[in-house]
């Protein structure tokens, strides 16, 4: 079988029904941990093996969980999900400052800058980027994502993200569907009052 296909139609799916347990509270941290652990594992075999998606993005993108939080399960999925579609993923980890994303989205001249976070009080870091990237003259320069379980897209419309994601199955198509809407608008998506969705 094609390695990218077992890693989606196998392992990936697999993670989404262990994801699904553990919101219905059928699941708690040490299943999925397990769980998780062994999606990893079999991630380390089978990514040598999987070609980038033809005609998928070819982009790259900073994802993190937000200073404050150190919860990095769902940051790690995403992170899977999207070298196996082919997007180049720089990880910088959790407790992550604003500037360490900033920095490495420019070193490594990043086309998204992707948010995590478990915890509603670090959801302000999300708002507090955006600021930055203002300040700073870069907002046009990067389109920003954000994700997590007390994330909503009424609040990624609120801060002026370009994009929303409830889970890793949701973030590969909404990243992609993010850089279209740039390449198609030349505007980035939150900047006119739209926020993309995966689906």
């Amino acid at each position: 079988m094609d390695a990218y296909e077992v890693m989606q139609k196998g392992a990936a799916l697999a993670m989404d029904v262990v994801s699904y347990l553990y919101d219905e509270k059928v699941y708690y941290l040490p299943e999925a941990l397990v769980a998780a652990n062994a999606f990893y594992a079999a991630a380390d075999v089978l990514q040598p093996h999987i070609k980038a998606q033809e005609g998928g993005p070819k982009a790259s993108i900073v994802l993190g969980v937000i200073e404050g939080d150190i919860h990095d399960i769902g940051k790690n999925l995403v992170k899977v999900r999207l070298s196996a579609g082919g997007m180049t993923v720089y990880d910088v980890g959790r407790d992550t400052p604003i500037d360490t994303f900033i920095e490495t989205a420019q070193k490594n001249n990043a086309n998204l800058i992707g948010l995590s976070t478990m915890m509603t009080p670090t959801m302000l870091g999300f708002e507090a980027l955006i600021e930055v990237l203002k300040e700073k003259g870069l907002r046009d320069k990067f389109l920003v994502a954000v994700g997590g379980g007390p994330v909503s897209e009424e609040f990624a419309k609120k801060i002026g993200a370009d994009g929303f994601a409830k889970n890793a199955t949701e973030a590969s198509s909404m990243l992609a569907n993010a850089i279209k809407e740039k390449e198609k608008t030349g505007k980035m998506p939150g900047a006119h009052g739209k926020v993309i969705r995966g689906g």
